[in-house]
């Protein structure tokens, strides 16, 4: 059993307790859906009738927003802890109590070039090769993993399984006889620190320079980043998208699932793409963009508000 004074170094400032102060341990964390008494359950603040929920729960420890209120007869056997933000406090609960103990080492099935340069604590996976490269301290490469020459990797990055990490661009140029040369690509990949990088994922290197993730980056399964592409600190990319050759985006931006982003464009801080956006255009700071192409939401608002005016007058 785990007791309230485990977390409560996750908390944050301003928690606060409210309800029946002896419930003070639980078993696990657990959905609310498939929660018991001994579970430490959690409510988005975008729930709908927060009240419902917690009076339904089995959970007696719920984790919710500090403006969550709640009937104090419904917690005669509860207890909340109202915190700013539930689902930041949740995730910090996670790692703290679930937070998988890495063995650093190489597996005996994983190959490593002989001027490949890896620091002690590193973990390389089963049938994972890394070619004549750099990876600095606690960094975890999966199993099935293939890491190329001239690629270097910072430190606490995490690359999931069966990714590539360094392959050669897709590049061909008409010649004479209007056949397809091949473009030879000399240039590497750089990964900076804290990184994570989903399954199955393909980071191409640059043609001539390299191509750069920023630290702090996170990049999910199934995503394709193309040569030379620079990506900015902190930035979120979810599955399936394709980023394009050469695409810069910059520091805090966030591409939603199976988004394409054409070859050299610019996405700028804080930029926003929706679900499913063609991305044709540079995206301004700040914005949000969706559609095919991708357009700035709020025309695209003003679009669907037309179309629904036709629609109305047939």
């Amino acid at each position: 059993m785990h007791k309230i004074s485990d977390i409560e170094s996750c908390l944050g400032s301003g928690f606060q307790f409210e309800g029946n102060n002896n419930i003070n341990q639980f078993e696990r964390v657990n959905a609310v859906s498939d929660a018991g008494e001994n579970s430490l359950v959690w409510i988005s603040p975008r729930k709908q009738n927060p009240e419902a929920v917690i009076s339904e729960t089995k959970a007696r420890i719920i984790i919710c927003s500090l403006d969550t209120q709640v009937e104090q007869g419904i917690l005669k056997d509860k207890l909340l802890i109202k915190v700013e933000n539930p689902k930041l406090v949740l995730i910090r609960i996670l790692q703290k109590l679930y937070s998988p103990k890495v063995e650093y080492g190489i597996h005996s099935t994983a190959s490593v070039h002989k001027e490949a340069k890896i620091s002690e604590k590193v973990y390389i996976g089963p049938f994972t090769y890394v070619g004549k490269s750099e990876i600095d301290e606690g960094t975890v490469i999966h199993g099935n993993c293939f890491v190329f020459d001239n690629v270097k990797i910072g430190k606490n990055v995490s690359i999931n399984a069966g990714s590539i990490i360094g392959s050669e661009g897709f590049g061909y140029e008409l010649n004479e006889k209007n056949e397809y040369e091949k473009f030879i690509h000399i240039g590497g990949v750089e990964i900076h620190d804290n990184v994570d990088i989903g399954a199955n994922t393909c980071v191409v290197r640059g043609a001539l320079a390299n191509t750069i993730i920023g630290e702090g980056t996170k990049i999910d399964n199934l995503v394709h980043i193309g040569h030379n592409a620079i990506i900015g600190k902190h930035c979120i990319i979810t599955a399936n998208n394709m980023v394009g050759g050469s695409v810069r985006i910059e520091d805090h931006s966030w591409l939603g699932p199976s988004s394409s982003t054409l070859n050299q464009l610019t996405l700028a801080k804080n930029s926003y793409a929706g679900l499913g956006s063609v991305i044709t255009k540079n995206l301004p700071s700040g914005e949000v963009w969706a559609g095919n192409p991708a357009v700035p939401i709020v025309e695209l608002k003003k679009l669907h508000e037309k179309f629904r005016e036709l629609l109305s007058e047939d």
